[in-house]
């Protein structure tokens, strides 16, 4: 028992939806909005919303059992 480890379990990193900052398409940002605060104007994203929603799902089940975690569950015995 006392050579057993305990697994490293690394957090997943959590998805940050991303739009275009500029018409051009050259900066990112994490803000929907842009233009001025007295004409607000919503950014573009960089993600279609179903791409998106992918990497969210990925991110859920990561968080919910890690692909190391759940290979050592299928190895163990009982």
């Amino acid at each position: 028992m006392s050579t057993i480890r305990a697994p490293v379990i690394e957090e997943p990193a959590r998805p940050v939806r991303e739009y275009w900052a500029d018409a051009n398409r050259t900066q990112r940002t994490n803000n929907n909005m842009g233009g001025t605060d007295a004409d607000p104007v919503p950014n573009q994203p960089v993600k279609e919303d179903w791409d998106h929603n992918l990497v969210v799902d990925d991110y859920k089940l990561k968080l919910h059992c890690p692909k190391e975690l759940e290979q050592e569950l299928q190895n163990s015995t009982r």
